[in-house]
């Protein structure tokens, strides 16, 4: 397999469509397999209307409403629970819910801008109910068993050798079908793309239609400290573009204090009062967590003996349960090079045996930056988003 018309493609912010999420159209990318080639061209994508503040607190009121702890089935004998919120729930949920994994670092209950994200992530499709879901050992939500965390930085897996999903991500998903909330739509951030596979593996065979992976490592060449390094990188890099960046749905300050009004009750203390960095460090930022997030991003701190990287297993497995669903990769630019992009759908397709032509299944899109989505410009991943749910 080669990769065709490298050439074309973009993604990169010298280009000048990025800067800052200030451009009102983005140039990203784009790589896709047919007749076993991988093929690489630029795609233009125009960024969406604002949403209205009266929309954003809208939702904003909705998850304040909604924010819950499910239980789900046990596992080694602990009862399994995942942290929810469903924003635009007066939309109909005849043809389900779009989900979304937050990071896997913070959740609404510590972190109040997730909340606001999520309003906006809604905003712009009031047609759907969106529900947000905690990672694991955030909020409310389960951590992994220490079986399973061990696992996961040896492997960097998030499912197990005969394919299902690890025990705790099968119990969320089972959580949430009890809790009368059916995804067929599931889209993922940083970290969350790592185990985001895995869930959509735990769900029903089919259900699942499209699926937005945002920020899905596709190596590990880099080990477990080039992760936390990465990271370090990111939140310098979030401080410069928050200056820069001049997005209409960006999470200014405002926002934060329309946060406060509808949510004072399930953050913080009994007042509201956002966490302490100190208290976030001894729930969300424990060494173990660290580490288990960090094997993740790295997929895995010993060397696989497979030839195919834990990220094309997991893929795979999931592409098996939902033939028929439309997969998009987004990656970071700086992160992964178009060889590197080119060899990981290469290694998908003959792994799981992608679908080829025009419109198959599984796409890649490049988008700048590191390993994270810059907050600061919240329209990129939503006009990347929009994209992936409408192929």
């Amino acid at each position: 397999m080669r990769l065709e018309n490298a050439s074309e493609q973009t993604g990169h912010s010298h280009h000048g469509n990025y800067r800052y999420g200030n451009n009102p159209v983005f140039e990203v990318g784009r790589y896709w397999v047919q007749n076993s080639i991988v093929h690489a061209s630029s795609l233009l994508l125009e960024r969406p209307e604002p949403v209205s503040q009266a929309a954003f607190e809208a939702n904003l009121d909705n998850i304040g409403r909604t924010l819950a702890v499910l239980k789900g089935p046990e596992v080694n004998g602990q009862p399994v629970a995942v942290e929810v919120a469903v924003a635009g729930n007066k939309a109909s949920t005849n043809n389900g819910y779009d989900g979304h994994f937050a990071t896997g670092s913070s959740s609404i209950r510590n972190n109040k801008r997730q909340a606001a994200e999520h309003a906006l992530r809604s905003a712009a499709d009031p047609s759907r109910p969106n529900v947000y879901v905690a990672g694991p050992g955030q909020g409310g939500s389960s951590y992994w068993t220490k079986e399973e965390s061990r696992y996961i930085r040896q492997t960097g897996r998030f499912t197990q050798p005969d394919g299902r999903p690890l025990p705790t991500m099968a119990a969320y998903y089972r959580a949430l079908r009890a809790g009368g909330i059916v995804i067929n739509r599931l889209s993922t951030d940083a970290d969350g793309g790592t185990f985001g596979a895995a869930f959509g593996v735990a769900m029903e065979e089919g259900d699942l239609t499209h699926a937005h992976f945002n920020n899905l490592p596709i190596g590990g060449k880099a080990g477990i400290l080039g992760a936390i390094a990465a990271e370090g990188v990111n939140q310098f890099d979030d401080q410069i573009t928050a200056r820069l960046s001049r997005d209409p749905a960006r999470l200014i300050m405002e926002m934060f204090q329309a946060a406060q009004l509808y949510l004072p009750s399930f953050t913080g203390d009994a007042a509201g009062k956002q966490i302490t960095l100190a208290q976030k460090a001894r729930t969300s930022h424990t060494p173990d967590k660290l580490l288990t997030v960090s094997a993740g991003l790295a997929r895995g701190t010993t060397p696989s003996k497979s030839s195919f990287s834990p990220a094309v297993h997991d893929t795979a497995y999931l592409l098996e349960r939902h033939r028929n669903a439309k997969l998009t990769f987004q990656f970071p630019a700086r992160a992964a090079s178009p060889e590197e992009v080119s060899k990981f759908l290469e290694a998908l397709h003959h792994r799981g045996r992608i679908t080829t032509g025009s419109d198959n299944g599984v796409e890649a899109l490049t988008m700048p930056g590191t390993r994270r989505s810059h907050v600061a410009y919240p329209t990129l991943r939503q006009t990347i988003r929009e994209y992936a749910y409408s192929r």
